[in-house]
């Protein structure tokens, strides 16, 4: 459950024409000066610490420069704060990366296979995703190189502090009235980037602890690299999970 799984999440969209969309809210149309820019960095990430927990649904674009290829996904998205969070990938193919603060489960029930990972050893601060999960800072861990107006948003380019491979530089999409994010954009030394875009997200739903609760389904091969004990295994069927909220009910039915 390497860096590279969790850089993975930030990833956009749905066909070519939503690709064009998707990089057009990405378009830099004003450039802010630095004062401003650094004002507007500092007021999103004291918003996004009154929020307790954000829900949306996501549309994700990842390329791949070795290969020279895209690949298009989407899904649902769930954080809690401390550490909690669900990511449901729904096409084009069902994938599961859930999170409890203490342990990382990653479910592909194509290959009928659970990937477990101690939480504290596959995030750290200085990784993007970790800014949503109320676990690390933007001003601790990256430096703003511009701010820019887009055709309705705002984006923040960052560039990490330490030099990291999986992590080049780092977009931030921001709501200018909110001053929530709604989109993310990385790039690594490789050429590869990811980008995603949250679509109507909710914050401060009241989702419950129990909603980050995984339970492997009856079955599943289990890959444990968490240095504790082994993880357990119930009876059940992927429908019957522990934690999925009634947002997931309808999954069975769609198989």
């Amino acid at each position: 459950m390497g860096r590279y799984l969790i850089l993975a999440f930030l990833g956009c969209l749905i066909g070519a024409s939503s690709e064009a969309m998707a990089a057009e809210r990405f378009r830099c149309q004003q450039e802010l000066a630095y004062p401003e820019g650094q004002r507007l960095l500092e007021e999103t990430e004291s918003q996004y610490r009154t929020v307790q927990d954000l829900s949306a649904e996501f549309v994700q674009y990842s390329y791949f420069a070795g290969l020279d290829r895209g690949e298009h996904s989407k899904g649902t998205v769930r954080f809690k704060k401390p550490g909690r969070m669900d990511w449901l990938y729904t096409d084009p193919e069902r994938q599961r990366f859930v999170a409890d603060g203490a342990t990382l489960w990653y479910y592909q029930p194509s290959v009928n296979q659970v990937t477990v990972g101690e939480f504290t050893s596959a995030f750290s601060s200085e990784l993007p995703v970790s800014f949503l999960l109320g676990i690390g800072s933007l001003a601790e861990s990256f430096s703003l190189k511009r701010t820019c107006r887009t055709d309705g948003d705002i984006f923040f380019e960052l560039a990490p502090l330490q030099t990291d491979p999986s992590l080049q530089a780092f977009q931030l999409l921001v709501d200018p009235e909110t001053k929530l994010p709604v989109g993310a954009k990385t790039f690594d030394v490789g050429g590869n980037e990811t980008q995603i875009t949250l679509v109507a997200p909710k914050v401060d739903q009241g989702v419950k602890d129990a909603a980050f609760a995984f339970v492997p389904p009856r079955g599943v091969d289990i890959i444990d690299n968490r240095t504790a004990a082994p993880v357990r295994s119930k009876p059940i069927f992927e429908e019957d999970v522990v934690g999925q909220s009634e947002s997931r009910s309808t999954e069975g039915k769609e198989r």
